[in-house]
């Protein structure tokens, strides 16, 4: 009884991430301009996923506000465009 799994999707053509400035592309590697389709749904997400689970220190650990934007803008810089 084998588990019916869905054909793996093919990346698609490399986008430069829309808020990577110009003046950065030489500085910061971005992490992945390939992006892959999740599932059958049609949604083009980058490879890597930002968990955000420990963002905000409500409970006494985490990061505070300022050091989750900073984590959470730099994602976007490099091109990530899928969170949990």
């Amino acid at each position: 009884t084998g588990v019916a799994r869905a054909p793996r999707s093919a990346p698609t053509e490399p986008q430069e991430p829309a808020l990577l400035l110009p003046q950065q592309r030489d500085h910061v590697p971005a992490m992945s301009t390939t992006y892959y389709t999740l599932g059958r749904t049609g949604l083009r997400t980058s490879r890597l996923c930002l968990g955000a689970m420990t963002f905000g220190d409500d409970w006494g650990w985490g990061a505070d506000k300022a050091a989750a934007r900073a984590l959470f803008d730099r994602y976007v810089e490099h091109g990530g465009n899928f969170f949990d």
